[in-house]
């Protein structure tokens, strides 16, 4: 295998990697923070020139669910720093990451008051109809998932998304500030 494909393949493995990471925020530590919780939503803001982040809202669940509030749990891939990782030549760097991506994990409380007008409109959601893509997206990369008992729903758009679509990305869009608020609050 040549250094240019040993470098693609360590590039692919990385990307993967952090990959299963942004979709998978509930599994990630601090599991402390998150006990007795579990993923309802999850949006994502894939940026075509800089990093991919993603805001699972975690919600409390069985008993001791109402002395609890919701949490935030946004995950931050900087895939523009590992994508220059792991395909610059730099070997001492490689090993020493091991092919890790570089993730930044942050919680924070949501008020249920906040929140809930939010969580009452996305059980109103209909998955939209999938839009063609494109083999080679260059825009950014937006979507919203649901999980549990809003298991239905997946949404993903590029850029400002169809045109039908607008109120429920307006509306996405003032969820994803809300949560960018509670975590940058906490910061």
């Amino acid at each position: 295998m040549s250094k240019a494909s040993a470098r693609l393949d360590r590039w692919e493995t990385m990307q993967q990697r952090a990959l299963w990471t942004l979709e998978h925020a509930d599994e990630l530590p601090p599991r402390d923070t998150i006990e007795g919780m579990r993923s309802q939503l999850r949006l994502w803001h894939y940026s075509s020139s800089g990093a991919y982040t993603t805001w699972s809202v975690i919600l409390p669940v069985g008993r001791n669910a109402r002395n609890k509030r919701p949490v935030v749990r946004e995950v931050v891939w900087d895939r523009g720093r590992d994508r220059g990782r792991a395909i610059s030549g730099v070997e001492k760097l490689r090993l020493r990451s091991k092919g890790a991506p570089s993730i930044r994990v942050r919680d924070a409380e949501v008020a249920w008051e906040d929140l809930a007008p939010f969580m009452e409109e996305a059980t109103r959601l209909t998955a939209a109809p999938p839009v063609p893509r494109r083999k080679d997206i260059r825009g950014d990369r937006y979507g919203i998932e649901g999980f549990r008992s809003m298991a239905y729903l997946r949404v993903e758009w590029e850029d400002e998304g169809p045109p039908e679509w607008a109120a429920s990305i307006t509306w996405i869009s003032r969820l994803r500030k809300l949560l960018i608020s509670a975590v940058n609050a906490r910061a």
